[in-house]
């Protein structure tokens, strides 16, 4: 005999939310309704109950945000809250874009766009050279993301190139191929970064490696990182950007290295890095700098042992190292908050962040990433034709 089923579960249909990675919601939501209460935000759940949509908007939107605040997407900081009248009004604003997002007209004209990007995309890279394209030093040692638009899926995908990218023939060879509508590498060098773990020091780091069945020191040997600054926080356009990025650059050679060749590049969009290639935080350590000793002490004990035991479970020295390096460029971070510079305060201290390739295509804006000169940050970006 079939096993009985209640009546309950006989009325439950699964959410019909497609996540950013593709795959559908599964929370399981009663017949009558399509959507989950966690993404129940478009207009028909909005005409419905306005004040609950609200609601549900104000659990992570319902701060005024400082620039600076370290605590965006949460309620947990002292920035002022938003009026009720503003959170309902984004919150209606929110649901009709998603509304008009998920029509098939638009699905259509999305869609349509973004072949035509590719087109164009696919296009300049076959027109380039490899001389066109700067790879950071020791790119061999780092990974390289693409973000391609997947015609038949009709969304757009994060792929790892699974090649060491030694020079820049390789990886143009890849671009010709896939077309990506943006490119990225990791600040950090990796022993094997085709294949990085998860972050030990992450909540929920060492359950991944032991699910995945990967090796500590294979998957996870962070061989260092340099200085990267990226100056595309919360500004309205180019030229505020450029105006930041002048005092960035003042800001740095100030504090940190006065004899740092630094490298600008224009990301595409409206905003800036700053990158100190030549930057080692050992001899940054030894130069008795405030609370450097003690740094620089922990920093040498992690080449005597071949793990250590932590809250996290056992690591390995170069993860020690890596962490060592995270809450030492939070302090110089700490540093450009006080003196009012506004720069993505998380992309400087966090050894797995990815950043965009000089000599790529920035998609949204159809224009190419650059190195630039300090003389030439007010320049405009070259777009693709």
């Amino acid at each position: 005999m079939m096993p009985l089923v209640t009546t309950l579960e006989a009325r439950e249909t699964q959410c019909t939310h497609i996540r950013l990675d593709g795959k559908r919601c599964r929370i399981k939501t009663n017949e009558e309704e399509y959507l989950c209460e966690h993404h129940a935000y478009d207009f028909y759940y909005f005409m419905r109950n306005p004040i609950k949509v609200a609601k549900q908007y104000r659990r992570y939107w319902g701060k005024a945000h400082h620039p600076a605040c370290d605590k965006k997407g949460t309620l947990l900081c002292g920035c002022p809250n938003i009026s009720d009248g503003a959170i309902l009004f984004q919150a209606l604003r929110r649901a009709c874009k998603t509304s008009t997002r998920n029509t098939k007209v638009q699905k259509s004209i999305t869609h349509m766009e973004m072949l035509e990007k590719t087109r164009k995309i696919r296009a300049y890279y076959r027109s380039i050279n490899a001389e066109d394209i700067d790879l950071p030093p020791q790119s061999n040692r780092r990974q390289f993301r693409i973000f391609t638009y997947d015609r038949r899926a009709k969304r757009v995908v994060v792929k790892k190139i699974k090649d060491c990218i030694r020079n820049s023939e390789v990886l143009l060879k890849h671009l010709r191929r896939h077309a990506p509508i943006a490119v990225y590498y990791s600040t950090s060098k990796w022993l094997n970064p085709q294949n990085i773990g998860p972050d030990p020091f992450s909540k929920s780091g060492r359950r991944k490696f032991r699910k995945r069945g990967l090796l500590t020191n294979y998957h996870n040997t962070w061989l260092g990182q340099e200085f990267f600054i990226d100056v595309d926080y919360e500004m309205k356009d180019s030229r505020m950007a450029a105006e930041m990025t002048e005092k960035v650059i003042k800001w740095y050679k100030d504090n940190v290295n006065s004899k740092a060749n630094l490298t600008v590049v224009r990301s595409g969009g409206k905003g800036f890095h700053v990158i100190d290639f030549d930057y080692d935080i050992k001899e940054h350590l030894e130069d008795n700098l405030p609370n450097s000793r003690m740094v620089l002490e922990a920093w040498n004990a992690s080449y005597d042992y071949k793990d250590f035991k932590t809250k996290h479970g056992k690591v390995t020295a170069s993860s020690v190292r890596q962490n060592i390096s995270r809450n030492w460029k939070k302090s110089i971070i700490e540093s450009m908050k006080r003196d009012g510079l506004l720069v993505d305060f998380e992309v400087t201290p966090d050894p797995r962040r990815i950043i965009r390739v000089p000599g790529t295509v920035h998609g949204k804006k159809m224009t190419v990433c650059e190195v630039i000169s300090e003389d030439n940050i007010y320049d405009g970006a070259k777009t693709i034709e």
